[in-house]
Parts: structure tokens; C-alpha cells; sequence
């Protein structure tokens, strides 16, 4: 019998991006796991949006590689890949008259193309996407009706309809208020556990990354400083060296996860 662990979904090998002569990933090696939830953080202008990018083959790489599920991506058509991999963008945009529906509906576009008639399976996809985001009330809606965090989950919506098996978030909780954010990494972690789903997400917000993924990895200046669980990368020194912050940092009472909190100055008369 095999005791060796299965290969990783995700495999980012040095991997370099540049625009012009600055350098916004340098060398960046990095593996994803199936059934991972994995948020990058990192200061702004440290590479997370790029790196997440070139995972989700909207950027090829001015060196090194990204494989998915052991071949090079850029050996797989754009559209099988879209089949398998999911990207969101961190304020994606669609016509404001369209529907939750009809949104949805985009996410089969992979499978079926603009013009083939819908299949039984692409039926079931939709429905169960809008169902499983919570959207059975809304679906005749239009986009420009939507609360932000309503949008953010018709977004969702048309990226689980795809049925991939990696999705990639590009700061999803931006724009959105305490209330949504939560509820929205509630429906994240969901998807994670009932499909089995691997994410991927760039995340600005340092204790919701900590709370919801099962591996942090923080990126400075372009290259991969700290690759670990919450506990192991969300201490007050590597936060300081991070962010260039003085912080304290607590533990949840009920989960355990790190919380990240500013370190406060008492100021004289």
C-alpha cells in the first residue's frame, strides 16, 4: 500500500510576474491541497490580486508555472479550464438589468457554450447554486436591485454553477458590512464541507482569514514570506513585519483562532 500523500491540486512552482520593470511576484512557490480553504494576505501591493491571478490563468507567468491537477494550465484551453476552476474577481460586473437567474445561468457557459440548447444537468446545476446560496426568493430579481451582499452571493451562484472544483476570490468580503461579511464566509465554509470545495481567496481582513481558512499564506514585496495555520502566521511579530503595525494578538474564546487587535498608545497632558 501507497502511505505517500495524494499530489496537490494546486501546484505553483517560481512563479515570477512582472508589468514593465517592477516585479509584483518574485519566485513564488506555493501547493493547494483538495478540500482546502487557503486566504493570502499580505500588505497592499504585495502581489496577493497577481499571484491569485496567474492560479486562475487570467495572467501567464513571465516565469515558473502553475499546474492544476498535475498539468500545466497553460496546456488546458481556457475553456476546460473554466469547467474546473472558478475565478471571481474582486468587483466582477454583468449588465444591471440582468437576473440572479440569468446569472447564474452564465456559470453553464463553460459547459455548454452561448447557443446549445440547456441540459437536464445544466438545469440541476443552476437550481442547486441558487439554493445552496440562498437565493430561491430573489432569483427573478435584477442585479441592480441587490443589496451588496445579496450580489456578492449571485455571484457565487454563477461560480458554483460552473460545478468547479477550485474556486478563486479575489477580496470578496469588500464593500460589504459586518453582517454580510460573516454571512458570506458562513456560506464559503459551507461549500467547503458539503461539496468539498477548494477555495482559494485573497483576503484584506487578517481575523476573518484566520477564522475561516485552514492555511494562511502572507506575501510581501512580491514573494512568499510565511506559509502556515493561523496560529503559526498570525503572531504579533510577523503582523509587525507585515504591516509595519505594533498589535496584539488574541484567541477566540469558542474557536480558537487568532485575533488580530492594534496595539493602543496612552497620550500625556
Amino acid at each position: 500500500m501507497n502511505g505517500s500523500a495524494p499530489a496537490p491540486l494546486v501546484e505553483v512552482r517560481g512563479v515570477s510576474v512582472r508589468y514593465g520593470a517592477r516585479t509584483a511576484v518574485d519566485d513564488v512557490s506555493l501547493e493547494v491541497r483538495r478540500g482546502e480553504i487557503v486566504a493570502i494576505i499580505g500588505p497592499n501591493g504585495s502581489g496577493k490580486s497577481t499571484l491569485l491571478r496567474a492560479i486562475g490563468r487570467m495572467r501567464k507567468p513571465d516565469g515558473g508555472l502553475v499546474r492544476f491537477d498535475g498539468q500545466d494550465i497553460w496546456r488546458t484551453s481556457s475553456r476546460e479550464y473554466a469547467r474546473r476552476v472558478a475565478f471571481l474577481p474582486q468587483a466582477p460586473e454583468a449588465p444591471s438589468d440582468l437576473t440572479v437567474e440569468e446569472l447564474a445561468w452564465r456559470g453553464r457557459f463553460p459547459h455548454r457554450g452561448l447557443l446549445a440548447a440547456a441540459t437536464k444537468g445544466d438545469r440541476t446545476a443552476v437550481e442547486t447554486a441558487i439554493e445552496q446560496c440562498g437565493l430561491e426568493a430573489l432569483r427573478g430579481r435584477p442585479l441592480a436591485t441587490l443589496s451588496g451582499g445579496e450580489r456578492q452571493r449571485a455571484w457565487i451562484a454563477l461560480a458554483l454553477a460552473q460545478e468547479p472544483e477550485l474556486l478563486l476570490l479575489d477580496e470578496p468580503t469588500t464593500f460589504l458590512d459586518i453582517g454580510h461579511q460573516q454571512e458570506l464566509l458562513q456560506l464559503l465554509c459551507a461549500l467547503n464541507a458539503s461539496r468539498g470545495l477548494t477555495i482559494v481567496m485573497v483576503m484584506h481582513d487578517i481575523a476573518q482569514a484566520a477564522h475561516c481558512a485552514h492555511r494562511l499564506v502572507a506575501m510581501q514585496g512580491g514573494r512568499l514570506i510565511v506559509d502556515g495555520t493561523p496560529a503559526e502566521v498570525v503572531t504579533a511579530e510577523r503582523i509587525g513585519v507585515l504591516f509595519g503595525a505594533s498589535v496584539t494578538v488574541l484567541r477566540h474564546p469558542e474557536s480558537g483562532a487568532p485575533i488580530v487587535v492594534p496595539a493602543t498608545f496612552l497620550r500625556g497632558d
